[in-house]
């Protein structure tokens, strides 16, 4: 036994020199608690988002879904920084994308509102769509949307002004025919739908809906503040916002959080291969879960570039970009 502690000996010896000269020279590991990466304000629309490693920077553009015709814009100078892309990302592709399967999902509703709601109140309901709304409307009246849903595009219809300006834009729709990249889609379109599901019941929904209806010219006053945030480029004011918008409410944040930590997995090792101009919801953007910090968290600088953005012609002084 002693024999073998001689032999042994040395080895010991040995290994014990390397370790100590690994440990001098191995890469410091950052402690996060020493030092937190701070929620950043968000009050800009355009994003750099790069890597020292990373030879060409990649771009995030937060844009809404739908706005009336008269206060669509696209910032002055935008091609530049999707010229310098190589590829298009949308959470969905607008051309492909089936609307029933985004908005329903795929588990049915317990009942229809022809059955929850009694009659009187659901033929007032009918004779509103028919009378006021868009013909998506009443798609979603009859056809086994969720009342969630229908309550975004009533508010949608009536804030909008439908029957004034049948052409809203859908700025995802045009941007992917805008701009001459290949799309590369995120393929989270079905959460909201299954989240919608899960944290509310149908009835719940439905007096959601009823409240919209109750509440539809207030909330029209909230939906133009919403654009209007968005337009002076306050992403921060345009997310707590969206928080009162009765459909979706305070528990968005979960489905913010969840869809946001599934997109940078995907994002993450995509940037490190191809620069990418990714156009994704202004809601997604800031807070402790939105995705420029979780991407800050993940070791990417993030950094706000200026944009300019065309004066609204019914309120020029207050909105305009006051550079030249």
């Amino acid at each position: 036994m002693a024999r073998f502690n001689i032999y042994l000996f040395p080895i010991f010896v040995l290994v014990l020199c390397f370790s100590s000269v690994f440990a001098q020279n191995r890469p410091e590991i950052m402690d996060i608690n020493r030092s937190p990466i701070v929620v950043q304000p968000v009050q800009a629309i355009l994003w750099e988002v790069r890597k020292p490693e990373i030879k060409r920077p990649s771009y995030i553009y937060a844009v809404l879904h739908i706005v009336p015709a008269d206060n669509f814009f696209i910032p002055e100078g935008i091609n530049s920084y999707i010229e310098k892309t190589e590829k298009l990302v949308m959470e969905v592709d607008p051309s492909e994308s089936d609307p029933d399967y985004l908005y329903r999902g795929s588990v049915p509703f317990d009942s229809t509102l022809d059955r929850v709601l009694d009659r009187k109140t659901f033929e007032r309901l009918e004779i509103f769509i028919a009378d006021t709304l868009s013909p998506s409307s009443q798609h979603k009246l009859y056809n086994r949307y969720s009342p969630n849903a229908l309550s975004r595009q009533i508010i949608a219809d009536y804030c909008l002004g439908y029957r004034e300006n049948e052409d809203p834009v859908d700025y995802e729709t045009y941007l992917a025919k805008a701009i001459s990249l290949p799309l590369k889609t995120l393929n989270t379109g079905w959460t909201r739908a299954t989240w919608q599901e899960d944290e509310f019941s149908i009835r719940e929904q439905t007096q959601n809906l009823l409240y919209t209806l109750e509440a539809k010219d207030s909330l029209c006053g909230l939906y133009n503040e919403y654009m209007m945030a968005y337009r002076r480029q306050d992403i921060d004011a345009l997310s707590m916002l969206a928080q009162e918008v009765p459909d979706v409410g305070w528990n968005a944040h979960d489905f913010v959080e969840a869809r946001n930590r599934e997109w940078v997995k995907t994002l993450e090792w995509q940037m490190k291969i191809e620069s990418m101009f990714i156009v994704v919801h202004a809601v997604q953007l800031p807070g402790e879960f939105g995705l420029l910090h979780l991407l800050r968290k993940a070791g990417y600088e993030v950094n706000p570039v200026e944009m300019r953005i065309p004066p609204y012609k019914n309120d020029p002084k207050r909105y305009a970009n006051p550079k030249k």
